[in-house]
Order: C-alpha cells, then sequence, then structure tokens
C-alpha cells in the first residue's frame, strides 16, 4: 500500500493565510488521509471558520501552547502512516506531496524536506546544515535563483526546515515527537538532531517545490535568543560530530560610497545589511586598498560597488536617477553593471542607452512586521521636497486640521528621520517621495496608513489599496478630509500594507542583484545556465 499522509497545519490568527493554504489543498494529492488544522487560540474568528468547514479536521485547543505543542496534538488526532507538518503561509502546488511521500517511501528516510521558496520564487531553503567551523545550523543558497544546480540534486541534509516537512510516523513517535520546551522556533533543528542521533536519516527532495511566505504568518518568537539556548544546552555534547557542508566562501564586497545627503547616508546603511544579511557577504567600506588585501588572503571574491564617484571603472554602480540629464551622468561612468532601486529609474538609464541586461533593480528594505494592529491617528507626518513645498502643503495641512502634524523634507532625512517614520500612523507624501523609496518603505514596513502619489517608487511592489494613492494634490487633499472625517474606515490599510511587504520582503531587502551577487560571487558566473554540474560541485552536497 502506499504511504498514507496526515497534513497538519499549526495556525495562530491570520485567517487569509489559512484559507489560501487551504485552497492550494483543495486538489487533494491521492496520498492524504485528513487534514488537520489546529487552531492554537486564534486571536480572530478562525477556530469558527475551521469548525464550519467540512473539507478539513478542525482542533481547536483553549489555550495558545505555540507550535511544538500544537504540531504534537495535530499528530495526536491522526493515524496515517506518516505526518506533513505545514506552516498555514504556504502555497503548495498539486502533487508535491504524493512526491514527497513517495520519495520518502522508497529512499527509506525517516523525514523528507522540499525546495522551499520565497514568494518573489527565490529559494528559501533547500536543507539545512551546519558550515564548516560553526555551531549553527545555516540555510543552503537562501536568496539565489530556485533553478540554481546545487538545488536540483537530492541528498540527506542533517536537517529540514519545519515550514513543511514530512515524517514517518514511527520514526516521529520514536524520538519523543517535538520538544515541547521550545517556543516558536528551534524545534525543527531538534527534532532532526534526534532523528540523526537515533540512526534514522533526513532528504531533501528538490522536485517536490512550495512557496513559504515567511514572515506573513506568526513566524518565531520575537525573542530567539532561549531558544538557541535551549538547542545548544540540548545538543553541545553532539556538535563535534555532526556532517560539516562544505559551502564556497562567501564574497568580500567593496562598498565605495560618498553621500551628498543625510538621506544617502540612511540609504547606505540600509543596503550594506541587505548585502551583509542576503548576499552573505563582508561588506568593507571605502577601503579598496583592505578589501583587495583581504580578497588575496582569503581567497574570496571581491566585488566593488560604488554610489557616487570615487575612483576608476568599477564593478557596480548602485544609482537613483530622476531625470534624463542624471541618468546620462551616471552613463558616463562605464560601469559594468548599474543597480537602481525602482523600474522608473531603469526606464530612465535604458533610455539614455545603458542596456537593459546590465541594468538591474535592487531596492533598499526594512525588517518588516507584518502582525501590527490598527494604530489611532494621533498624529502625521507629511513627507515633502524643500523646492516649491509650499504651495502644496496647504491644502494638505488645512485637510488634517486638529490633528498635530510634523514635517520632513526628503533631503535633510536621515536615520532619525526614516525612524521617525517608521512609528507613525499617517504618513502624507506631498509628491513621489524620494528616489530611493526609502522613506514610503520606512512607512508601509511600520504599518503606517500611506497616502502616496501614483508613481512612487515604494509602491511598485504592492497591490493599489495597500495605501491610498492619488493622482494630485487635490485628491490627497480629498482623501485626508475623509480619513480625518472617519478614520476607522481606513486604519486596516496599515497593516494590510505591513502584511504585503513581510510577503514581499526577500525582494525588499535583498532585491534581484543581491541574489546575482552572491550567485555570481559564490560560483564564479553570472548565468546558472552556464555553470555545469560537476563531481567537485555535486560533492559540496556531502561532508568532507
Amino acid at each position: 500500500m502506499p504511504l498514507s499522509v496526515d497534513v497538519v497545519i499549526p495556525v495562530h490568527g491570520q485567517w487569509e493565510l489559512t484559507e489560501r493554504c487551504l485552497a492550494t489543498l483543495a486538489a487533494r494529492d491521492a496520498c492524504i488521509r485528513r487534514v488537520i488544522v489546529v487552531d492554537d487560540k486564534s486571536p480572530d474568528d478562525s477556530a469558527a471558520r475551521l469548525r464550519a468547514r467540512s473539507d478539513i479536521v478542525p482542533l481547536i485547543l483553549e489555550q495558545n501552547v505555540g507550535f511544538a505543542r500544537a504540531c504534537n496534538a495535530g499528530a495526536r488526532a491522526g493515524d496515517a502512516d506518516a505526518i506533513f507538518f505545514l506552516n498555514n503561509d504556504t502555497l503548495v502546488p498539486p502533487g508535491a506531496i504524493d512526491r514527497l511521500a513517495a520519495t520518502l517511501e522508497a529512499s527509506g528516510a525517516a523525514a523528507i524536506g522540499p525546495k522551499l521558496l520565497h514568494g518573489d520564487g527565490t529559494l528559501q531553503v533547500a536543507g539545512l546544515a551546519m558550515l564548516a567551523n560553526q555551531t549553527h545550523f545555516e540555510r543552503l543558497y537562501v536568496y539565489l535563483d530556485a533553478d540554481l544546480p546545487e538545488a536540483q540534486i537530492a541528498y540527506e541534509p542533517i536537517a529540514l526546515s519545519g515550514a513543511a516537512v514530512l515524517v514517518l510516523r514511527a520514526a516521529f513517535d520514536a524520538v519523543g515527537a517535538f520538544e515541547e520546551a521550545f517556543l516558536n522556533g528551534s524545534e525543527d533543528v531538534d527534532l532532526c538532531l534526534k532523528l540523526w542521533a537515533a540512526g534514522y536519516r533526513c532528504r531533501y527532495e528538490p522536485r517536490a517545490t512550495i512557496v513559504h511566505l515567511e514572515g506573513a504568518s506568526r513566524g518565531k518568537a520575537i525573542d530567539n535568543a532561549p531558544n538557541d539556548r535551549l538547542l545548544q544546552a540540548r545538543w553541545a555534547h553532539r556538535t563535534a560530530d555532526v556532517p560539516r557542508f562544505h559551502e564556497p566562501l562567501a564574497p568580500l564586497l567593496d562598498l565605495r560610497w560618498k553621500s551628498a545627503t543625510p538621506l544617502e547616508t540612511a540609504v547606505k546603511r540600509c543596503f550594506r545589511a541587505a548585502l551583509a544579511e542576503h548576499a552573505g557577504a563582508r561588506v568593507v567600506e571605502n577601503q579598496p586598498g583592505v578589501a583587495r588585501i583581504a580578497a588575496v588572503l582569503d581567497r574570496r571574491a571581491r566585488l566593488s560597488i560604488e554610489h557616487r564617484e570615487t575612483g576608476p571603472t568599477c564593478d557596480v554602480v548602485w544609482c537613483a536617477p530622476e531625470d534624463a540629464a542624471d541618468a546620462l551622468a551616471v552613463k558616463a561612468r562605464g560601469a559594468h553593471r548599474y543597480w537602481v532601486p525602482s523600474r522608473r529609474a531603469a526606464a530612465l538609464l535604458n533610455a539614455a542607452g545603458i542596456a537593459r541586461d546590465i541594468t538591474s533593480i535592487t531596492r533598499p528594505g526594512f525588517p518588516v512586521r507584518p502582525n501590527l494592529p490598527p494604530r489611532p491617528i494621533e498624529g502625521a507626518i507629511i513627507v515633502a521636497r524643500a523646492a516649491g513645498a509650499a504651495s502644496r502643503l496647504a491644502p494638505l495641512t488645512a485637510a488634517l486640521t486638529g490633528i498635530p502634524l510634523e514635517r520632513i523634507v526628503t533631503e535633510r532625512a536621515d536615520d532619525a528621520a526614516v525612524r521617525q517614520i517608521g512609528n507613525a500612523a499617517l504618513v502624507v507624501f506631498a509628491d513621489t517621495g524620494d528616489p530611493w523609496g526609502l522613506l514610503g518603505t520606512a512607512a508601509l514596513a511600520g504599518g503606517a496608513l500611506v497616502v502616496a502619489f501614483a508613481g512612487s517608487p515604494f509602491l511598485e511592489t504592492l497591490p493599489p489599496d495597500a495605501c491610498v494613492v492619488v493622482d494630485d494634490i487635490a485628491a490627497a487633499a480629498d482623501a485626508l478630509r475623509a480619513i480625518h472625517d472617519n478614520p476607522a474606515t481606513f486604519l486596516e490599510r496599515g497593516p494590510r500594507a505591513a502584511r504585503e511587504l513581510s510577503r514581499l520582503s526577500s525582494d525588499l531587502h535583498a532585491g534581484r542583484r543581491i541574489r546575482e551577487l552572491g550567485r555570481a560571487l559564490v560560483h564564479g558566473v553570472a548565468d546558472p545556465h552556464r555553470l555545469a554540474m560537476t563531481p567537485a560541485i555535486a560533492a559540496t552536497m556531502h561532508d568532507g
């Protein structure tokens, strides 16, 4: 008989995510016996909605117990041969679970995980590994393209992501299920280590692909340090025995940045953080000599990234042209590649004669807080350019009579202004904002209700109903009067925008070119189709 599967989905609010996930499971794979949805004391009406459905088995918990306990409760409610633990912020294509079940049965492994993708189609997890000289687990090839050849190889990692993992029930029970002392973090790694210690094997199956909108649901505990300490305490005595994954060395990035305004300094800091986090890179700033020496000493690839004129022709210029004259000046730099923060900026470079294939969009971004509640409008921030601002501000301030107002001038905005905008309840743009889209992204990521002009760079990735979009000052004033008179009808848009940003956060934080950067520097080529699958590359998938 083929392997039977119980799907267990723990949920805590965010009904729209649960409903979307269940919709992708509607065309049931043949192996699925039942779908068990565990409501972990949701703060919304998820429990009632689950009880009303006939296509799932609802398990309603009376207390909020966390991911591990909810998963264990769901596992006890079924009796299939295997249990597929699945986050509710996932999208599962037809056939994926059948593929996992068939491969699990044929391989003799105890657990199997799919290729997990971000919402923008890049790799999120292709197995978890402990790298050489480390004592913690890393995601392999995160933010690189899904067609990366290494990610197409089935292999046996030590650990798998709990966002989507299929485990044999007998093995799950034999090692004691999920350790319930963990709170929304590290319990998946702990389970896999227990399987490994007991002699079982895990497997990564790249032919099964699932999208995980990471961060859109409850996610990890706000402070994961207690989980890290618990994992360390439980496994410190075996760390030396864990097989290591030998991944190529991370790249070294030589960031050369001259700031003419405080805002450009804030952009640089966001960009640098994104490079370090999402390209797995070290960043050396304005020290080309040090960068050259370091690259030689540790044999890491080196790429120079410039903002303003800082030296001879470089690898990449990152810029935000505002008009045709700016674009022509940038073209004169003669760089190998150009990174810009918006489609509008890319179009300006292309119109200036810079080829599309060397023009790439790389957006600055922020950590997103997706579960923010609506905030009462007790004050507002108006963002405007200094030139000609007075005539544009008067109708806006008149529409907000009685509400305390603060003004931020884009050219003078700095890190403090970015933080201020990120904590505001209402942010109004008197024009399209800064060319980098940084201030608008800060407002949206913070859950503010945003009134913005169509064509603003920070709106390019969002659906139109995530904020209030207007065409001119008169429409902006009308919108503000409506918000002033009846704020309750608008307040949910701020949290909705933050949720949408969280679903797109990999693109906002890293950008398409940072993924290319990692691929090019780690593997030596920019085009994944030029990378042959050699025995040496295949060997990196195994401990050495």
